[in-house]
């Protein structure tokens, strides 16, 4: 994790706060592994055990990337964890801040963001996901302004021209794929077929 924090800080895209945000997130993790481990019992034992096993699996998801609630629910139900542990590890992570939704989500804008996904197909995307529209809504300043989304979207269609018959469509097509909404796609693509028969 320290590796990957040095990388993303020496390109630029990790601040202070998220080195100490995931350093915080570490420590609650190993805190949680450890905290159930007093019983004496050999059923508070092995419950204890199982819940360990069910942070590890968790400290280890987070460690890679953010999470969401749905996501590690999903990933430890695979682990074949039973209901009952699942929801105690994942009120466990709740209670710690080790997985948050809307961090998940502040994070999931920006990445896919980056990668030229429009703000209707991120939004589906969350809602997939489990991220709740109250969440969601709050998240809107992650979202790029209307003119910034028109921005990407004349970008993406300056990375990679068409070759169709039909261009108009066959970019209004790729536009709306990736999540953009038709105004900005129609303005973008009227304004790249401008700039091509100049």
């Amino acid at each position: 994790m320290k590796g990957a924090l040095e990388f993303l800080a020496a390109h630029g895209q990790a601040s202070e706060s998220t080195a100490l945000e995931a350093t915080s997130r570490k420590r609650s993790i190993r805190r949680c592994i450890n905290q159930k481990g007093s019983g004496s019992h050999p059923e508070v034992q092995a419950s204890s055990d199982r819940h360990q096993a069910a942070m590890k699996k968790i400290g280890a998801l987070v460690n890679v990337r953010e999470r969401c609630e749905k996501e590690v629910r999903e990933r430890l139900a695979r682990a074949e964890f039973t209901p009952e542990e699942i929801d105690d590890a994942v009120a466990t992570a709740l209670r710690y801040s080790i997985i948050s939704d809307e961090r998940y989500a502040r994070s999931f804008i920006r990445g896919k963001t980056n990668l030229g996904w429009g703000r209707r197909k991120i939004t589906q995307q969350l809602e997939r996901n489990g991220i709740s529209d109250a969440i969601i809504t709050s998240c809107q300043d992650e979202f790029s302004s209307a003119d910034g989304e028109y921005e990407r979207a004349l970008h993406e269609l300056e990375r990679r021209p068409t070759h169709a018959k039909n261009p108009r469509s066959s970019l209004m097509h790729r536009l709306v794929n990736k999540g953009y909404s038709f105004d900005v796609a129609n303005r973008a693509v009227s304004e790249y077929l401008q700039q091509m028969q100049q």
